[in-house]
């Protein structure tokens, strides 16, 4: 093939394809479509130019040229509104659904190391000497448990709740660029707040107050935390076995999709810290309390079971929507 003749042949169209391409937020209708056809046929020059004798520079311009003329074809936006539809039952839970049982296996094992530490705490008098004086503990049981709940104004408690547990949650997605190795001792920090507060409440038989505090908003928070650990910690183990695909590819769309586990979980944690500012410390019966905290969580799982399972079986995997691989030739 003639590169210079092939070249002078088809410049008038490329040349064109490119102003069009620059004006692309103002074309009209019969514009688009010649952006369109275009498209189509300088995509099939840049095939040919690639199957025969190889003009690095012609190749590389109209591999850019191919490149943003497919971002103005595909690249329009749907509305703002109908993107933030796709993100909540979509893109978000089919991730989480995804990370189903590395969420499960995460829960069920914060929980255990839980118990087994508040009964521990609960029934070993050596332990809680370890942990502060009998004046202490006291302090604590009797008053400091409850009072952190009630000694900030209602609305600025929540939004501090919210900010902590939203960083929390972001800090344990980051470390999953240490292949996820971190996690777990996050997790089990936290666990062992949990069950020292557990164990001091239950050897004084308060662990009814306990239970009363913290689960209305509890359930939610912690379910929000074991959800970011379980992704982060996927993809973490992305590093270490991507599957069939190659390890940058694989890592890179499963970072994408845990992206928007993060964004959504600023929303989940917003509503658990809500709870736990104007829920937790109001005067409404301890079940009243927690079954409001059961209610927005039965809500949140059953979202995630059914939109995620629906966009699994649709082939979602919650990363960006992609441009076709194949490109597209004209008759």
């Amino acid at each position: 093939m003639d590169i210079d003749a092939f070249v002078t042949a088809h410049r008038p169209s490329w040349d064109r394809l490119e102003h069009l391409v620059r004006r692309r937020r103002s074309l009209d209708g019969a514009e688009i479509d010649e952006l369109v056809e275009l498209y189509q046929r300088t995509a099939t020059h840049l095939s040919i130019v690639r199957s025969g004798p190889t003009d690095p520079i012609l190749v590389s311009h109209l591999s850019s040229l191919v490149a943003r003329a497919r971002s103005a074809v595909t690249g329009a936006h749907a509305p703002a509104w109908r993107e933030l539809v796709r993100f909540f039952t979509v893109s978000f839970p089919v991730v989480a659904y995804r990370a189903r049982w590395w969420w499960l296996g995460t829960t069920a094992a914060f929980l255990l190391v839980s118990a087994v530490v508040a009964v521990w705490v609960a029934g070993d008098p050596a332990v809680q000497a370890a942990i502060g004086t009998p004046e202490e503990i006291t302090q604590l049981v009797d008053h400091d448990f409850a009072d952190y709940y009630s000694e900030h104004p209602a609305a600025s408690f929540a939004g501090q709740v919210w900010v902590n547990n939203a960083w929390v949650s972001m800090q344990v997605i980051i470390m999953a660029v240490l292949l996820g190795l971190p996690i777990p001792y996050v997790l089990l920090q936290n666990a062992l707040n949990v069950a020292v507060s557990a164990g001091l409440m239950a050897s004084r038989g308060k662990l009814d107050i306990f239970f009363g505090l913290i689960t209305p908003h509890g359930l939610l928070e912690l379910t929000a935390v074991f959800l970011a650990s379980a992704v982060g910690m996927r993809l973490g183990w992305t590093v270490v076995d991507p599957g069939p695909r190659r390890r940058g590819e694989a890592l890179a769309e499963q970072g994408r999709a845990v992206m928007s586990v993060a964004l959504a979980l600023v929303v989940v944690l917003l509503v658990s810290g809500l709870i736990e500012g104007l829920v937790t410390p109001s005067p409404l019966p301890t079940w009243a309390r927690i079954g409001i905290g059961v209610v927005a969580e039965a809500a949140f799982l059953t979202y995630v079971i059914y939109f995620g399972r629906r966009a699994l079986r649709a082939g979602e995997t919650g990363d960006l929507e992609r441009a076709p691989d194949v490109t597209p030739t004209s008759g």
